[in-house]
């Protein structure tokens, strides 16, 4: 994409998953104690030059 109106191309992932320990047999008696959830963010960002690339690493 090249237009003036882009100052960076951004590729950005977010996956969850959720995990139920112990699960009953009715999903109505799930509790809160028993639900675990991961989340896992990756992003890649090219400032096409706009932005030094120090200023990105956190």
């Amino acid at each position: 994409i090249k237009s003036p109106q882009v100052r960076l191309v951004a590729n950005v992932a977010l996956i969850c998953e959720t995990i139920i320990s112990e699960p009953p047999l009715d999903p109505q008696d799930i509790k809160r104690q028993n639900i675990e959830c991961k989340l896992t963010y990756v992003a890649f960002i090219n400032p096409g030059g706009w932005v030094p690339s120090a200023a990105l690493r956190g």
